[in-house]
């Protein structure tokens, strides 16, 4: 549905979705093409500078696009920060738009060797990550927690979007961690072991994310 006085904008053409489309595939492209280049030998080594020369071999075979336009960056860099948050539920939205900014001509800043910008962004994911781990920690721990059968939450991230304030934020994770308790405990597991489990899990993605070397980081781009 529509708000009144406001129109919707014209469905996409053909052409449109085909361009949406091929910037998708070319994005998929460069993870993969930079994950066959991890480091195996002195040759393979994946660096800073080498990253902008995989996306350039990988375009120069590609059938329909032969070089990277700034749109291609850009949509590039949309959708590795999407990634980096696949769940919509750590990054607002105002920390995505800024993310997606502080990138903005990181191709040639990566062929000068400068890879500050992504390890930044790294940096910022892990923090917010650890923050999330506690949150996670001081809700269900807490005396008295109990679960709210009541919560409604929409499952696909795409559709409710990033939250747009920390107090946004805390809601949807608040609602993300009953959801996760009610499939604890509706497969048998005790409240306490449910607890338990869940501040686990939340602790193994920090400590994944903050064993992730440069290389690692890189491949993930």
């Amino acid at each position: 549905t529509t708000a009144p006085g406001n129109t919707p904008p014209p469905p996409p053409t053909d052409e449109t979705r085909g361009m949406r489309g091929r910037a998708l595939l070319v994005g998929a492209g460069f993870s993969a093409a930079l994950a066959l280049a991890l480091p195996g030998s002195a040759e393979a080594e994946l660096t800073c500078a080498r990253v902008p020369q995989l996306a350039s071999e990988f375009l120069h075979s590609h059938v329909a696009i032969k070089r990277l336009t700034p749109e291609l960056e850009t949509r590039a860099i949309a959708t590795y920060v999407q990634r980096l948050d696949a769940s919509r539920s750590v990054f607002l939205q105002g920390e995505v738009v800024a993310g997606q900014a502080s990138l903005a001509g990181i191709m040639e800043r990566m062929r000068k060797g400068d890879c500050e910008p992504l390890m930044a962004l790294h940096k910022q994911l892990v923090a917010e990550n650890a923050e999330l781990e506690e949150f996670v920690r001081q809700f269900v721990m807490a005396p008295g927690y109990a679960l709210d059968e009541n919560v409604t939450l929409v499952l696909d991230p795409a559709e409710r979007g990033n939250p747009k304030t920390a107090a946004e934020r805390d809601t949807l994770q608040k609602s993300l961690i009953h959801f996760q308790m009610s499939n604890y405990l509706s497969a048998g597991e005790p409240l306490e072991e449910a607890k338990k489990r869940l501040v686990h899990r939340y602790e193994l993605r920090t400590k994944r994310l903050k064993e992730l070397q440069q290389d690692d980081i890189l491949a993930g781009f």
